[in-house]
C-alpha cells in the first residue's frame, strides 16, 4: 500500500466479514447471468464500499427490517441462512463508527453502501 493511501478505522477481521457477507448475499440472490459489482473509494474523510447486484431485489416492505436479527424476507426464505448476516454487518459497521445503507428495487437488484471513517494517521 502507498504510504499516502488512507487507512480505515476499524478491526480488520470485522471489515473482512462485512465485505464477505455482502458479497456472499449478492451472489446468493443473483441468478446465473446476473452481475455482482464491488466498488471501493474514498472522499471527505470516508471510505466507501458498495456491493451492487442484479438479483431479485428486496421488497419495499422488507427494507426497514433487513438489518434486524433473524429477519428473513419472503424472497429469502427458500435460500440457506439464519437471518444474522446483515445484523452482524450493521453491528460491525456501527462499532467502527461507520454506517450501512441499502437501496433496492424488486426484479432489478440491490446496492449496499458502507461508509467507514478514515484515520487521520496510519
Amino acid at each position: 500500500a502507498s504510504p499516502d493511501a488512507p487507512c480505515v478505522l476499524g478491526d480488520r477481521r470485522a471489515i473482512q466479514r462485512v465485505v464477505s457477507n455482502l458479497i456472499d448475499n449478492a451472489l446468493k440472490y443473483t441468478p446465473p447471468g446476473g452481475q455482482v459489482e464491488l466498488g471501493v473509494g474514498y472522499r471527505q474523510g470516508l471510505a466507501r464500499i458498495t456491493v451492487t447486484d442484479t438479483g431479485c431485489g428486496i421488497p419495499p416492505a422488507d427494507l426497514p427490517q433487513v438489518f434486524n436479527r433473524f429477519y428473513r424476507g419472503e424472497t429469502s426464505r427458500s435460500t440457506p441462512g439464519n437471518g444474522l448476516g446483515l445484523a452482524l454487518v450493521q453491528a460491525f459497521v456501527k462499532a467502527s463508527g461507520g454506517r450501512v445503507s441499502v437501496d433496492s428495487q424488486v426484479g432489478a437488484g440491490t446496492c449496499f453502501t458502507v461508509d467507514f471513517p478514515l484515520s487521520e494517521t496510519r
